[in-house]
């Protein structure tokens, strides 16, 4: 819905605070689609070890590597994408608050929406190709994704949770230091609300 008022008002159409808005709209509402259709893999292994579920430990077809075949990793490497976009879009929203509260005069500095857009749709870019190029191989596709479901690979052999694995420097990584900075703007724009100006106080 919001994404059909910001395209109907023609007046913020091109506004910095539209584009951004807009751009974090259609980022999760690619991604929930994306969730809803392809988060099941089709040609998931069907020899799973029942055992396994029951013991809470990782499933044969989970361990069991043959050539990439189906849209799984694609699938993958679009959520890895968009959900990606989606925090960095919030981050650079929050960016612009922060720089509109500190200019609030002057503004946004020109060439910020541009730097913007380009941050806000490449770094994804770069974070899923830097992930594909180490991770991924076609005779290998389970050191990039999970066999059960198309998602990034998080565990070793050993059910442990793998830091060397894309889930956490492929993802969790990125969207950590983006909420650190999200905060950080929280804070700052708290204390700047709630400090009293000596001005007004006189």
């Amino acid at each position: 819905m919001e994404i059909f008022f910001f395209v109907l008002h023609r007046k913020s159409r091109k506004s910095a605070p539209t584009i951004l808005l807009v751009s974090i709209c259609v980022c999760m509402t690619i991604y929930y689609f994306l969730f809803l259709f392809g988060i099941k893999n089709p040609n998931a292994s069907l020899d799973r070890d029942i055992r396994a579920s029951e013991e809470n430990t990782i499933p044969s077809s989970d361990l069991h590597q043959e050539p990439d075949k189906g849209p799984c990793t694609a699938f993958t490497a679009l959520m890895q994408y968009f959900l990606l976009a989606t925090f960095t879009w919030n981050t650079l929203y929050a960016g612009h608050i922060f720089v509109l509260i500190r200019k609030t005069l002057s503004g946004p500095p020109r060439g910020s929406l541009a730097v913007s857009i380009a941050i806000g749709w490449g770094f994804p870019a770069v974070v899923v190709a830097i992930t594909l190029g180490v991770t991924y191989r076609v005779d290998d596709p389970l050191g990039y994704r999970r066999e059960e479901f198309c998602w990034l690979a998080a565990l070793n052999q050993d059910e442990e949770f793998d830091f060397g694995k894309p889930l956490f420097w492929g993802f969790l990584l990125p969207v950590a230091i983006m909420l650190l900075l999200n905060t950080t703007v929280l804070i700052y724009f708290g204390i700047s609300t709630c400090k009293k100006d000596p001005l007004l106080s006189r």
